[in-house]
């Protein structure tokens, strides 16, 4: 492939995936209120609120998970302050973990210019990235862009941060809905990173590429994984 910039998604792409952190917040509150729902219907309830925030006006990602918490807790007749549940979950975010492969795949990419383009927070990303050891060459976030995937501006800034044309640049990213539809409507070719083994069904916009994690990544852009010493022997 004739690319020279890569983008990445961070949660779910480089990044473990943060739906599991807020699954553990949204059933520790189902416990702990004894609210008579499944903790997974709880969080898909709460998912819906935290995008229609965000869909009236900007908001940080602790913003919009504290206001969207609190009309979930007013919905169950919780009296609680829900500020104590999304400080907690941030924190969690601060200490995501890396994917196994994904060190030693940006070792082998690191004469290629790279970017993080990601729906986060400045604070609790840059904390996890630094924490991973992980160095890009820019890091935009929706907060830093006033902006949210799939919205082309955060594609723009990324594309200017970088000095590079769309067609110049490669997205990989976890989301269909986000990460693909955003990076094709900004005339960004996407990969599909699928870790979690999902379908693509009949999704109107197609990745270029569907890959189950970053292993493929240097030999899909001409730069080849050297042999072991192992099989250099043999």
């Amino acid at each position: 492939m004739e690319i020279s910039v890569l983008f990445f998604d961070a949660h779910g792409t480089i990044l473990e995936n943060i739906k599991y952190t807020l699954l553990e917040v949204a059933e520790d509150v189902v416990k702990e209120y004894e609210l008579k729902v499944e903790g997974e219907e709880f969080l898909d309830k709460w998912s819906e609120e935290f995008w229609n925030v965000l869909n009236k006006d900007f908001h940080t990602m602790k913003e919009a998970n504290e206001i969207s918490l609190g009309k979930m807790f007013k919905a169950h007749k919780v009296k609680a302050d829900p500020l104590a549940y999304t400080e907690s979950l941030h924190q969690r975010w601060c200490y995501a973990d890396v994917y196994p492969e994904v060190n030693r795949i940006l070792d082998l990419l690191e004469d290629v210019p790279k970017c993080v383009v990601s729906n986060a927070d400045d604070d609790f990303l840059t904390a996890s990235l630094d924490s991973n050891g992980l160095v890009f060459d820019e890091v935009i976030t929706s907060e830093s862009t006033k902006s949210y995937k799939p919205a082309k501006k955060i594609f723009k800034t990324a594309l200017k941060k970088m000095g590079a044309k769309p067609k110049e640049a490669l997205h990989l990213g976890d989301s269909l809905d986000m990460d693909v539809v955003g990076a094709v409507n900004s005339g960004i070719a996407a990969i599909w990173v699928n870790r979690e083994k999902e379908r693509l069904g009949s999704a109107p916009t197609k990745p270029a590429l569907e890959v189950p994690d970053l292993e493929g990544l240097p030999a899909l852009l001409g730069l080849e994984e050297p042999p072991d010493e192992e099989d250099e022997e043999e």
